[in-house]
């Protein structure tokens, strides 16, 4: 006597449908236990450490970078202000270390200065 081929001999059958739930639940539970991304790999924005200056240039760079992501709403009001507080520190440590002149550093804090005013007053009309 032949055989039939296939799982129609008589046996329980495995539904196409269960396997993939059983695929996606395996996939969830390794990924949540293999680990999932830190938020520095999923927001850019995001720094987790103070960061490290080595001129005057670079801090007007972050300045421009944190007003622009304020204005676009990828970092909230509190965020950009607690940065630029942390860009006016940088700036007198730098000022102090003899990387930056007198002039170009009080042109520096007064335009953080500024946008840190015009932050507080939008949170005030907010």
């Amino acid at each position: 006597m032949i055989h039939r081929m296939g799982n129609d001999n008589g046996g329980p059958s495995v539904d196409p449908l269960w396997l993939l739930a059983g695929g996606t639940v395996a996939a969830v539970v390794l990924y949540n236990l293999l680990g999932k991304p830190s938020p520095a790999s999923v927001n850019p924005f995001y720094q987790e450490e103070e960061p490290v200056f080595s001129d005057l240039n670079s801090v007007a760079t972050r300045f421009g970078r944190i007003r622009d992501l304020w204005s676009m709403g990828y970092i909230n009001s509190a965020e950009a202000a607690t940065q630029l507080e942390t860009l006016v520190s940088a700036i007198l440590k730098l000022q102090s270390q003899g990387k930056a002149s007198a002039a170009s550093t009080q042109e520096l804090v007064s335009r953080i200065e500024q946008l840190i005013k015009d932050i507080t007053e939008y949170q005030a009309a907010a």
